[in-house]
């Protein structure tokens, strides 16, 4: 897309005559060679209904050889053959269009498959945008002496001005780019070598140095991080030794032995009959046994053990959520059988709330 002395955007679609090809193939069983053959002599598009009409005008100005065909059948298996082509094209032009808030005033086809008969005025009425083959170029022959000798060039000027000359030889350069050996790249600066084997060789050191680089910073936080587990394997450790020695008057560093002590054992009064997970456990089985319809998130279970408060804090969606949560909660043998106000605040359909709830109905003090 060009405008002035700017290109605005490029883009390559990959797709060739030889998508054609597949599709003449496909419609008429032919080979190959038999279907590009077929493409070149008398392939055409024409707007739907407009077939046969088209089809005779092309063969009178001997734009296609006469052959004995359907030309609406021709017509529409060139037009599958390009419609993966013609949507790109339509979106790309939408997006741009809706982006920059401009709208394109003209097209111009390059290249060989622009000489497929038909294809600006179909391209023209499918995008509503004026199509023509070819930018707009004059070619001026200039003769220059070197010496004795005569020396020929040509200049290609556009005969509109405002075309840039870095848009003049991108078209050019595709209207000579039959055979495709080369690829056209509209790209600047380093960008324009971005990903090519070229500019990976040229900048092979470079880029070996940012692998190091990585390597090492890699490798750094796999020790870094190596190190503090360590460090926190000891300190649990420790911490475990110490407190085991305290209780049992002996090390246990690991769970089966310090379950085992405590089942021999005759009990510890400093040891609660319910904890923490106790509630947790409690409150999880009866929210998922019976409280199925209804949508809540608990976000946090704090116990305050010298004042023996339960908060739960969370937020549930629709009105009847929260009283039946809380009438569930009064059910809990730790829990009053009537529940104060919680602290709520609404946000959209949805109820965050606070519960503080006092937990000294479980029995003795020591739980």
């Amino acid at each position: 897309v060009v405008n002035g002395a700017e290109i605005l955007l490029s883009r390559a679609f990959k797709v060739g005559s030889s998508a054609i090809d597949d599709a003449l193939v496909e419609a008429y069983g032919i080979s190959r060679d038999e279907a590009r053959n077929m493409k070149e002599r008398t392939g055409f598009v024409a707007v739907p209904g407009a077939e046969v009409s088209q089809y005779k005008l092309f063969v009178m100005n001997n734009v296609v050889e006469q052959w004995d065909i359907d030309p609406a059948a021709m017509s529409q298996a060139c037009l599958r053959g390009l419609g993966m082509l013609f949507s790109s094209f339509r979106q790309t032009l939408i997006n741009f269009a809706t982006k920059n808030r401009m709208e394109p005033v003209a097209i111009y086809l390059v290249g060989n498959g622009a000489n497929l008969p038909g294809l600006d005025e179909y391209l023209a009425q499918f995008s509503g945008v004026s199509c023509s083959r070819n930018i707009p170029l004059s070619l001026r022959f200039r003769q220059s002496f070197d010496g004795a000798v005569a020396q020929n060039a040509v200049d290609i000027v556009p005969l509109d001005t405002s075309f840039p000359l870095d848009a003049v030889c991108a078209a050019v350069a595709a209207d000579q780019n039959i055979d495709g050996k080369y690829a056209l790249n509209l790209r600047r600066g380093a960008l324009a070598h971005k990903g090519s084997l070229a500019f990976i060789q040229e900048n092979k050191w470079l880029f070996a140095a940012l692998f190091v680089g990585v390597l090492v910073a890699l490798i750094f936080m796999m020790v870094t991080k190596a190190n503090m587990i360590r460090s926190e394997h000891d300190r649990v450790k420790q911490a475990l030794e110490k407190a085991s020695m305290e209780v049992f008057d002996k090390k246990l560093l690991s769970k089966a032995q310090v379950e085992a002590e405590i089942s021999q054992s005759k009990g510890f009064d400093f040891i609660p009959e319910k904890t923490a997970f106790t509630h947790f456990a409690w409150l999880s089985s009866q929210v998922n046994d019976n409280l199925s319809d209804v949508e809540m998130d608990i976000n946090s279970l704090d116990i305050d053990n010298q004042r023996k408060i339960v908060t739960i804090r969370g937020d549930v969606s629709g009105d009847d959520g929260l009283p039946k949560f809380m009438q569930l909660l009064e059910t809990y043998e730790c829990f009053p059988k009537e529940i104060q106000e919680p602290k709520t605040s609404k946000s959209k359909d949805r109820t965050s709330f606070t519960l503080r709830i006092e937990s000294h109905h479980c029995g003795g003090e020591s739980e």
